[in-house]
């Protein structure tokens, strides 16, 4: 076992979540680091958020490094979005237009 409770005394989970850090950075120490994750919808949409936060109500035009960032994102989103397209083709087959009502026929 990792990590062991810290009962129930007072400051025991302070105590604790010190304990915890310093087995996890003992841990990494010699490892390899992680590989980032692949974007996925949450962390584009994080991303895109952060990006547009700072011309959120500023009364400056936008700077080159911003407008970059945001079309870094937008490029991020749209390529997730084909992929998302491409998976939905090969599960579902091509999409096939429907007749006036909607419905297949």
């Amino acid at each position: 076992m990792l990590f062991r409770s810290g009962g129930r005394g007072g400051g025991g989970a302070a105590a604790t979540v010190a304990d915890r850090a310093a087995v996890l950075a003992g841990a990494r120490a010699g490892a390899a680091p992680e590989p980032p994750a692949p974007p996925n919808l949450a962390s584009i949409g994080a991303q895109m958020v952060a990006a547009v936060q700072g011309l959120q109500g500023s009364e400056m035009p936008p700077t080159a490094a911003q407008l970059q960032s945001c079309s870094e994102q937008e490029s991020a989103y749209t390529n997730l979005m084909a992929k998302w397209a491409a998976l939905k083709a090969k599960v579902n087959g091509p999409a096939v237009p429907t007749g006036r009502g909607g419905a297949k026929q």
